[in-house]
């Protein structure tokens, strides 16, 4: 909702027309936005001068005196302040003996006009008495009283609004209401004064407000339409209820209810005078009583709630506690079914049913099953109480059984889920005729609403469990599809090559544990793996009799040689790898002083990855035969990387150094 700088003009208009005295308002330039008849008399009266709407307030004050009073009174006003003051024309009827109150109009961050009443000492004692008292009544309530304009514009606050939410009252009128009090709930207000605007009476709000100080409160506000004289609605009034401590409403029922048995007990020695007093008092206690175990099962049913994982133990949990802790002759939940007979499935029951389910079928339909109250609490989606079971219309089918069992009342409460379908409903049984009222009724609809946000909450969690076992699966499978694609790839390398069978299995064996020595993160422990495993596949684009040759290459040959790293790349660079499996193979024969090949690169432009290959590769290759010489050894290979530092990274020859020696590199 956009909230215009200043009220709407209907409002406006009812409320100067309301004023005895003299009253107009003025914006920033100085034009006539609205004015009462006895202020255009007055005008008339003082300078002959006629008002209209849009016309120029200072020009039509034809005294120059006047006129300049006016207007530094006015641009104090569109400064800020608001004042008491004399009025303009001293020797009028209208203001003998008092003077002009001067209010700025507020808008969003800005003063859009000027509100000028002039205080008349002729007003009536009995109306100041009037005004005295009502203003008495409503800043002396616990309750925040707010009277705001259909646009959300305050233009009256208590005492209690005040505390509330840290503005005085010079502070919040002529701002918007959302703004300063409701800023985390501005749409769910526009809402609510929407509705009054429609005439609805007693609208209900359950919001969060904030304090001008810091600090959320809850608040229940409760909206009442305001009318004029013609039946227009002209204004909204809003009561605030702090109801941020209802958690503690147990322990002071809990507390009103031993004082109530204490006085009960003091009152039976009292005269018969005081009887009247005795029964009105045992009917609130029976009242209380009602209210207290609603309470208790709510509480009950609460606690389970937090830590439920199982939804039918939840709902039989909620059933036990609402006949056992809750002391209801039965308690059951129905599901809803989507069957041609659209049948209530029971799920979960406690307490004297002795079969009761059973003895007739329940729907939700339009047929006689479906006319009792779970049927229509379901269909209607709303709570339905049957205060006498004995004489409740359309419970026909289910009278005697339930008259066998001790049933005389009950309430049928509908379970929502997320997006307001009714998936189920809550049965609650009592031993007695007219057993719910509206405090027991509203705390068991509160009972009905969690346990339907703690079902849905269980069914999220186990499609979240199972989607993430799914997931899983399915990671592992494309993993192990991975690494067998990647270990055929690398045996095909083998079959050009049958001198080097295994040479890229153990380089991946080496690589690895050289990286988790290193404590490098797994997905890069993997991607070295993954590399190593098929470091040499583009020697597929080599010819045989050079990989086979037993004694020296000549330089051409050696080209062919050196040239299968960037054909390696070539071939991987379009499969989705993990990150920077091609860029390892192709940097795998570069060199830290940048002697290596394809591209000469030197030290940190060689990807890590790519420098722990490196190190394996030749760790293995030296230990292994070849055609143009015999197996050199582990530990030559070790003397070998740890004798030329400027060829290999420092860090992973130690990391490989210290795997050999404690017999863990895997050659």
């Amino acid at each position: 909702m956009t909230y215009t700088a200043s009220v709407s003009s209907k409002v406006a208009q009812h409320v100067i027309d309301t004023i005895s005295g003299p009253v107009c308002a003025v914006d920033p330039d100085y034009r006539y936005i609205a004015f009462n008849t006895v202020f255009s008399e007055a005008m008339l009266d003082r300078y002959g001068t006629h008002v209209c709407l849009g016309g120029d307030a200072l020009q039509g004050i034809t005294d120059e005196s006047d006129q300049a009073r006016a207007g530094e009174d006015f641009n104090r006003v569109l400064a800020g302040e608001a004042f008491f003051g004399p009025a303009w024309w001293e020797d009028s009827s209208f203001t003998q003996g008092a003077g002009l109150r001067f209010t700025p109009m507020r808008g969003k961050d800005v003063v859009s006009g000027v509100l000028v009443t002039a205080i008349n000492a002729a007003d009536s004692a009995e109306v100041a008495a009037i005004k005295e008292a009502l203003s008495s009544i409503i800043d002396s309530a616990d309750d925040a009283v707010i009277t705001e304009t259909l646009e959300g514009i305050v233009i009256g606050v208590n005492a209690s609004a005040e505390r509330m939410f840290g503005y005085a009252a010079k502070e919040a009128i002529g701002r918007p209401a959302p703004e300063i009090m409701f800023p985390g709930c501005v749409d769910d207000v526009a809402a609510l004064l929407a509705r009054v605007a429609g005439g609805e009476s007693d609208e209900h709000l359950e919001t969060v407000c904030v304090h001008k100080g810091g600090g959320l409160i809850e608040v229940l506000l409760t909206a009442s339409p305001i009318y004029s004289e013609a039946g227009e609605v002209v204004a909204a009034s809003i009561v605030a209820r702090d109801i941020t401590a209802r958690r503690s409403v147990m322990r002071d029922l809990e507390a009103v209810h031993e004082d109530a048995v204490r006085q009960e007990d003091e009152l039976r020695s009292a005269n018969a005078i005081l009887q009247n007093e005795v029964s009105r008092r045992a009917l609130s206690e029976e009242r209380l009583e009602k209210a207290l175990r609603a309470l208790r099962t709510l509480s009950a049913s609460n606690r389970n709630l937090i830590h439920a994982d199982n939804e039918q133990a939840l709902l039989q949990s909620v059933c036990d506690i609402a006949a056992e802790d809750g002391g209801y002759r039965m308690a059951w939940v129905g599901y809803v079914e989507h069957d041609l007979e659209r049948t209530v499935r029971p799920v979960a029951f406690s307490g004297v049913e002795k079969g009761y389910l059973d003895s007739t079928r329940i729907t939700w339909g339009d047929g006689p099953n479906g006319q009792g109250p779970t049927g229509r609490s379901i269909r209607e989606k709303r709570s339905v109480l049957a205060s006498d079971l004995s004489t409740e219309p359309g419970f026909g089918p289910w009278k005697a059984s339930a008259a066998a069992r001790g049933f005389r009342s009950s309430i049928s409460l509908p379970l929502f889920d997320r997006q307001g379908s009714v998936f189920g409903a809550l049965g609650i049984y009592s031993q007695d005729v007219d057993s719910f009222d509206s405090e027991e009724t509203l705390l068991l609809e509160e009972l009905s609403s969690d346990l339907a946000f703690g079902i849905e909450a269980i069914r999220t969690r186990a499609q979240r469990t199972e989607a993430e076992r799914k997931v899983a699966e399915s990671h592992a499978a494309l993993k192990h599809l991975l690494r067998g694609m990647v270990e055929m790839m690398g045996k095909i390398v083998e079959t050009r090559d049958p001198y080097t069978e295994g040479h890229e299995r153990r380089v991946a064996v080496v690589a690895r544990s050289i990286a988790e020595d290193m404590r490098l993160p797994e997905k890069d422990v993997q991607a070295i793996e993954i590399a190593a495993l098929i470091h040499d596949i583009g020697k597929l684009r080599v010819p045989a009799e050079i990989l086979m040759k037993p004694g020296l290459l000549t330089p051409l040959e050696r080209g062919f040689i050196e040239e299968h790293a960037r054909a390696g790349f070539e071939i991987l660079k379009g499969v989705a790898f993990p990150k920077d499996v091609a860029q390892f193979v192709l940097q795998h024969h570069e060199r830290m002083d940048g002697s290596g090949y394809p591209d000469h690169l030197s030290g940190e432009s060689i990807l890590l990855g790519a420098r722990v290959i490196a190190v394996a590769d030749v760790a293995e290759a030296m230990s292994s035969h070849r055609p143009y010489r015999p197996a050199l050894g582990v530990e030559e290979a070790m003397v070998e990387i740890a004798t030329h530092p400027e060829l290999y990274d420092k860090k992973v020859v130690e990391s490989c150094l210290s795997l050999y020696e404690a017999g863990h590199l895997g050659l």
